[in-house]
């Protein structure tokens, strides 16, 4: 088996969803350029390069919508 650090991937998880609540506000709100900053620098990597996890994907379909979007560390 694989050991798994909870508190680390608990806090992704939570990152992921924070990015998931703001890109839909912005969305709702009509936003059309967003620089979006997470300090996950994991996060961010499982974003770009992890098409794979429900979650990731989720976020990725934010990311694709008709704007500019960009995901930076700050």
């Amino acid at each position: 088996f694989r050991s798994v650090n909870i508190e680390t991937a608990s806090h992704i998880v939570a990152e992921l969803w924070s990015i998931i609540h703001g890109l839909d506000l912005a969305w709702e709100k009509g936003a059309k350029k967003i620089l979006e900053e997470s300090d996950s620098k994991v996060g961010i990597h499982l974003i770009k390069e992890s098409p794979h996890y429900n979650l990731i994907r989720m976020v990725q379909d934010r990311l694709y919508r008709d704007w500019e979007c960009r995901l930076v560390l700050p």
